[in-house]
């Protein structure tokens, strides 16, 4: 009886987490921290561990060795957070350690970054695959990043870290 309890308080801790796993941040629930699941962040340091569960009890799976990369926070309990990154993989990572700044990543191939929003515009520089860049402003189609105190503006079908159709503003 006691396993079946804990078994069914589990599944009803969890379920609202997978419900808003979409790719659209339009059905996102609202947590006790009064963000919504799911949201992009991006880590706070070089070194951050992730863990199999939400706990410093649970062991550690991976450590991410990147500043300012962009995860995704897909689940809450308590004081931790489960994030997603840009190849799927998923675990639990303390709050302290995620920062609410927007950042993206450059996907797939060099990219080239425009003086502004329009592909017939001057390139002002170009981007290599994984290279992360700080958000600034998107719109539906484009979006003006900063790489390096360097500002110019990337289709956003070419970076990782938002939503379809979400637009940040400056």
């Amino acid at each position: 009886m006691f396993r079946l309890v804990l078994s069914l308080g589990l599944l009803l801790i969890l379920s609202p987490a997978a419900l808003a796993q979409g790719e659209s941040n339009d059905d996102s629930a609202v947590t006790h921290s009064g963000l919504p699941i799911p949201r992009f962040v991006s880590l706070k340091s070089d070194f951050v561990n992730v863990r199999v569960g939400p706990g410093k009890r649970y062991p550690i799976s991976w450590v991410y060795r990147r500043a300012h990369l962009p995860v995704e926070v897909i689940e809450e309990f308590g004081h931790w957070r489960k994030v997603r990154d840009h190849e799927q993989a998923e675990g639990w990572i303390h709050k302290g350690l995620l920062d609410g700044q927007r950042t993206v990543m450059i996907r797939y191939q060099r990219r080239p970054i425009y003086i502004a929003p329009d592909a017939s515009s001057a390139v002002v520089m170009e981007a290599d695959p994984m290279v992360i860049a700080q958000a600034i402003e998107c719109d539906t189609a484009w979006c003006k990043i900063e790489i390096l105190k360097r500002e110019g503006w990337i289709r956003r079908d070419y970076v990782w870290g938002l939503y379809n159709n979400e637009q940040i503003q400056d």
